[in-house]
């Protein structure tokens, strides 16, 4: 999914928030479809493959999402997030943070 979003968007990276001494860049990618039913739109990548299932949307270990339009677009059920055998990430993780 994200190679198809790659190779047909072309993206384009910018750093939104940077930890200097951890050397972490958080980034957001954008895409302007140049063709298709979505031309002249701006498609965020991370909430694109959230809202299909193919991420998911990163929690603090305070249980606070970190960018909240992304748990939003988790919390559409659509993609994989239909299925409710589908297990949530950050449920597992805050489980194995807490023991």
């Amino acid at each position: 999914m994200l190679v198809a979003l790659i190779r047909d968007l072309k993206p384009m990276c910018y750093t939104a928030a940077e930890q200097v001494q951890s050397h972490i860049k958080f980034v957001f990618c954008m895409a302007s479809p140049t063709s298709g039913h979505a031309t002249g739109t701006r498609i965020d990548l991370g909430t694109a493959l959230i809202a299909s299932g193919f991420a998911f949307a990163s929690i603090a270990a305070d249980a606070k999402p970190v960018h909240q339009p992304y748990l939003v677009a988790q919390k559409s059920k659509s993609g994989l997030w239909q299925y409710a055998d589908l297990p949530d990430p950050n449920l597992i993780l805050l489980r194995a943070l807490r023991k």
